[in-house]
């Protein structure tokens, strides 16, 4: 259906089952499609309430299949059953653990632990999958595990944590605990190169593809 979304959506996510969820935060719902395109559910509406989003920003699972959103001006995560029924939500405004500027990406990894960077924060943080604080690590600026708006997360067969690092120009790889490994990328048009890059994916053959939203072709990186 041409008009089931707005013009505001945001992530885009592939679960075990092959099925495709698409955030719109204009309409303030996740929306779960078939392989094939047909609609089978939706989860939340506009607003601020347990199971309502305010400017939803990203989604993903856990092994169990439970969905977790990411959400800007609500500065929380929120957890759902795989039917969409409201589980637990945390976060709130600040700098301190468990809490949120601007929270954008939202990654899981095959221990079920869940990550969150935060563009204003300059931070990553991790949490176990029921919202209890682990770590984080980052700030603003352009070191090595300094962030400058950072947005997409993924991970390797490691367990090596990608964080897309928009205004740097870069990716930076971490260990699961936060320690730097080595970062990738510079501004530039060329292959290889960033110019406003968005978000990551990492396939089972550890090749890295990344989305450049100013660029015309998204880059691949064995």
């Amino acid at each position: 259906d041409k008009n089931l979304f707005s013009h505001k959506m945001e992530d885009v996510k592939v679960d075990v089952d092959d099925n495709v969820w698409v955030v719109d935060w204009g309409v303030g719902k996740v929306y779960k499609f078939d392989p094939y395109g047909k609609l089978l559910m939706s989860v939340g509406k506009k607003g601020n309430s347990e199971g309502a989003f305010n400017r939803i920003w990203g989604v993903a699972f856990d092994s169990d299949k439970n969905i977790y959103t990411s959400e800007k001006m609500s500065y929380r995560i929120q957890k759902f059953d795989p039917e969409g029924n409201f589980i637990k939500t945390w976060g709130s405004f600040g700098e301190g653990n468990g809490q949120f500027r601007h929270l954008h990406a939202i990654a899981i990894d095959s221990k079920d632990d869940v990550y969150i960077d935060d563009e204003d924060n300059g931070n990553v943080q991790k949490f176990t999958k029921d919202g209890k604080f682990i770590t984080s690590w980052g700030s603003v600026g352009k070191a090595e595990g300094q962030f400058d708006e950072p947005h997409g997360i993924d991970f390797d067969s490691k367990g090596n944590v990608y964080v897309v690092d928009t205004q740097n120009h870069r990716v930076q790889v971490f260990k699961p605990d936060g320690q730097y490994i080595r970062s990738f990328g510079v501004k530039g048009a060329a292959e290889g190169d960033f110019l406003l890059i968005h978000d990551i994916d990492i396939d089972d053959k550890d090749i890295v593809h990344i989305l450049d939203s100013r660029d015309a072709h998204p880059n691949k990186i064995n």
